[in-house]
């Protein structure tokens, strides 16, 4: 049977930034925020709009200002 040993891994042999952190543990964490959804917002800005809301918008203006009706 044989044996596979790992070698041991210093800290001070992992990439390190200047306050202590390994760099891998930093970007787990920018991940990890880049996938949190946003929380809710009272007023959505426009662009979050649904394409479909925006069309129908602009078809009942169109309409108003035409004076018909749908």
């Amino acid at each position: 049977m044989t044996t596979i040993t790992t070698p041991y891994r210093k800290t001070e042999d992992a990439a390190m930034t200047p306050n202590g952190t390994p760099k891998v543990r930093l970007i787990q964490e920018a991940l990890s925020r880049a996938r949190m959804r946003r929380p809710q917002e009272i007023h959505t800005p426009e662009a979050h709009r649904p394409a479909r809301q925006i069309a129908m918008e602009a078809r009942h203006r169109a309409a108003n200002e035409l004076g018909g009706r749908l």
